[in-house]
């Protein structure tokens, strides 16, 4: 979550928000992880509005001061304190010599990024699935008041036994995935992901 602070708290901004977004898109992606991270929204806005973050050794122990300085600046709560981009080009790590900057095994943190992605990528899942299951309802007592009318309606229209096949189908692919689940939980689970 990119979000700066000062949106949070419905404060004015200025283009120092975008200094905030590139320090979470650095860390992350130098990290291998967010700065800050919960299971849901309202939980990363409380880790973003403390401005705590911290480097894992295991993450960062090989990265230069230089590089964590300048994420750190750029994710400063004080707008007024926060890097501008000029403050970054003229940055020691920006000025590092690209040779010596490649030599640095990354391997650890690519792996971390990798996990996460596929954690973040399995929730989308997970939550399209209940959102379809929630919306797509086809028994009116779990329907949703919107849509009770309408699939109150579909079954008095009577469909044609090809409309009504077509219909199951569609709502067993969406609706029958526990299984699918499972196995993309596995297939996880075996590439290293800790869920």
């Amino acid at each position: 979550m990119h979000v700066a602070p000062e949106l949070l708290r419905k404060e004015s901004y200025t283009c120092k928000l975008d200094s905030w977004a590139l320090g979470v898109v650095m860390f992350t992606t130098i990290g291998g992880y967010p700065p800050f991270y919960d299971g849901n929204n309202q939980g990363i806005f409380k880790k973003i509005l403390k401005g705590e973050f911290e480097y894992d050794p295991q993450y960062w122990g090989h990265v230069s001061q230089d590089c964590k300085d300048m994420i750190s600046g750029l994710l400063t709560m004080d707008v007024d304190k926060r890097w501008s981009t000029q403050q970054c080009c003229d940055c020691q790590w920006m000025k590092d010599d690209p040779v010596q900057l490649r030599r640095t095994s990354m391997m650890v943190n690519v792996k971390k990024l990798r996990e996460f992605n596929a954690k973040r990528k399995f929730k989308g899942v997970v939550h399209a699935l209940q959102f379809a299951k929630r919306h797509l309802s086809f028994d009116h007592q779990e329907a949703s008041a919107p849509h009770r009318e309408s699939i109150l309606m579909m079954q008095k229209e009577k469909p044609s036994g090809e409309e009504e096949t077509l219909r199951r189908s569609h709502r067993d692919s969406i609706l029958d995935r526990p299984n699918d689940l499972k196995k993309l939980q596995e297939e996880l689970e075996a590439a290293g992901a800790d869920l």
